[in-house]
């Protein structure tokens, strides 16, 4: 029986620490999913620097109260409970909201970001953000865009002398 409490308080431990460790932490609810999804879902995430930790919804509560963080409806959560953590803003959310697009039964639930509580609707709003690499793709196209039309203008005027020389080269008769 000691083991037990041990493991569990090394699991609340080790939740505790991953939640302060990452910035968004997404509450989900995974009834339904199959071992082989959920290991999909897994390796999606892990792909995008992100993790995902399946845990009993006690345990929850413990690592819940021991962060202070409040406002998650745990008991809304039927059957398997997953905490997606990313080390972005946004990733965790992402994921998981894409993820659901196929496997329907995948709910978020709650969020903290930053140990702030966020609610069903905020997850889903972050999860609709683009992420940190697009927003960089579209910072450099704005800025590429004014130089690129700028160095077309500039080619343009050097056709427009060249076609202007080529022209008056031909009505020259040969000499």
């Amino acid at each position: 029986m000691a083991k037990t409490r041990q493991k569990k308080e090394k699991d609340v431990t080790a939740i505790v620490k991953k939640a302060k460790e990452n910035l968004l932490t997404v509450l989900a609810s995974l009834e339904g999913l199959t071992v082989k999804k959920a290991e999909a879902l897994r390796k999606e995430l892990r792909g995008q620097d992100a993790e995902l930790v399946m845990v009993k919804k006690t345990l929850l509560r413990r690592a819940l109260a021991e962060l202070k963080y409040e406002g998650a409806d745990i008991e809304a959560i039927k059957g398997l409970t997953g905490l997606a953590f990313s080390h972005d803003e946004v990733t965790a959310a992402k994921v998981l909201k894409t993820f659901s697009k196929e496997n329907p039964q995948i709910q978020l639930i709650a969020g903290f970001l930053e140990g702030k509580s966020l609610d069903q609707e905020r997850i889903q709003a972050l999860a609709s953000l683009p992420t940190r690499l697009e927003l960089i793709a579209k910072t450099v196209a704005t800025i590429k865009a004014p130089i690129t039309g700028f160095v077309n203008v500039l080619g343009g005027n050097l056709r427009g002398l060249v076609y202007a020389l080529k022209a008056i080269a031909n009505k020259k008769p040969a000499s």
